[in-house]
Parts: structure tokens; sequence; C-alpha cells
């Protein structure tokens, strides 16, 4: 699978994480990422940095290696 399977899986489960939220405005506030910039990690585009994925992670209370698992591992 390429780099780009790798970031799919990742919006994939950003996704169903932020369903647990009222909004992605929500997480967006939150987190203190501003919406376009979250919005490339849910569309696939971008990875984070490694610093917000650090914050994605203990905001959703995540390991890093379970929110890049492939999609149908990670419900």
């Amino acid at each position: 699978m390429g780099e780009s399977g790798m970031h799919q899986d990742l919006a994939l489960n950003l996704r169903l994480l932020c369903s647990y939220y009222k909004s992605i405005a929500e997480v967006c506030r939150r987190l203190d990422i501003n919406r376009p910039q979250f919005n490339r990690y849910l569309s696939g585009r971008h990875k984070p940095s490694a610093s917000v994925m650090r914050r994605l992670c203990e905001f959703f209370g995540v390991e890093e290696q379970d929110i890049l698992l492939p999609h149908g591992q990670f419900q």
C-alpha cells in the first residue's frame, strides 16, 4: 500500500473519531487547529506533523499506531 493509502486510513479514522463530537468545528476549536488545515487531514491529502499527530492522539485518547491502522481494523 502506498503512502496515500495510509493517509486515506488516517482520514477515515479521524472522521470516525470526529463523529463522536458535535461538529468538526468543535474538534478544531478544542484542538486549536484551523479548519482548512484539519480538512486536509480529513481528505487524506496531508498527514499531520509529528507534533499535531501527538495532539490529535492525546485529544482522542488513542495511540499513534492505532490511528494509522487500516480503517477496517480501527473500529
